[in-house]
Order: structure tokens, then sequence, then C-alpha cells
């Protein structure tokens, strides 16, 4: 069964506003606790708060998208689980990769040329490198109590809806 145009363009909208809300939300539960530990406002600070903007921002782009897909005519608790864990793990995956990718910008003036032996260890390993630094910096400030609760709470508000 299709699903009709307000189905659709409704599902659109809070899509878009999903979007533009995640992102800039978790750039704010990671820069907050930095903020208050005393990191303030460099062109590191800033590349970090933009990089969390577009991760969280693609993470809630995919998540909505592909949560639609996977729960079509399933229960309010699978589409609520789905979106949920599709969520909290494609914002940290989306936002490991773009630190990943800043990772091998700044280092790819040190780097071989490309498409060598050497190349392609260089690539795993600064990637590698990136995620672990991700992990270790990172990651606990995005499954803190009160991040964990906005998580659920975005998660409900935005399940899809069929």
């Amino acid at each position: 069964m299709a699903n009709s145009p307000v189905t659709t363009l409704k599902f659109w909208r809070t899509t878009a506003i999903f979007v533009v809300l995640w992102g800039p939300l978790i750039a704010v539960m990671i820069a907050l606790p930095l903020y208050l530990k005393g990191h303030r406002s460099t062109h590191d600070m800033q590349m970090v708060i933009l990089l969390c903007v577009l991760g969280g921002s693609i993470a809630a782009f995919l998540t909505r998208i592909f949560a639609r897909l996977l729960t079509k005519n399933r229960a309010k608790t699978a589409r609520f689980a789905a979106t949920l864990g599709l969520l909290s793990a494609g914002t940290v995956a989306t936002t490991a990769i773009l630190f990943a990718l800043q990772f091998r910008t700044y280092f790819s003036q040190w780097h071989e040329e490309i498409l060598t032996v050497e190349w392609a260890f260089q690539l795993i390993f600064t990637m590698a490198y990136s995620g672990y630094i991700y992990g270790s910096t990172a990651l606990h400030l995005l499954i803190s109590p009160m991040n964990v609760v906005i998580l659920i709470l975005c998660a409900w508000i935005f399940e899809p809806r069929n």
C-alpha cells in the first residue's frame, strides 16, 4: 500500500525539522561540557562543533530514512527501538567518520603518493588512530545520563509513523 502525498509530505517535513535540530543538539551535548572544563572558542573547538553538527545532521537524516524502511508495518515498539538504535549508532559513526576524514586531511601532507602500499597503510592507521582518539575523548560526552535521556526523547518524538 502506497503512502498518501499528505503522509509523505508530513514525513519529509518532520525529517527536515529533525535534521535541523539534532545536529546542533549533538554539538551542544559535546561542546557544553568541554566549554565548562575550560576549552574556549578556538579554531579547534569551532572545528569540533562543526563536525558534530554535520555528523548529527547526517545521522538524523539517515536514521529517518532507514528507520522508515526497516519498520514499514511494524509495531510502535519496533519503530522506537529501530529509531533509538539507528540514531545512537549513526550519530557516533557519522561523527567518527567525519573526524577520521579531518585527521586524514591533516596528515595527508606527510603521506606517500596516492594508491601505493605505503599510502594504504598510512590511510588505514590514520583512520584507526582517529577512531581511537574519538572513542577515548568524545564518546563519553555523548553517553552521559542527560544525553541518553535526550536521545530517548528524540527517538520517541521522531520515530517514523505509518
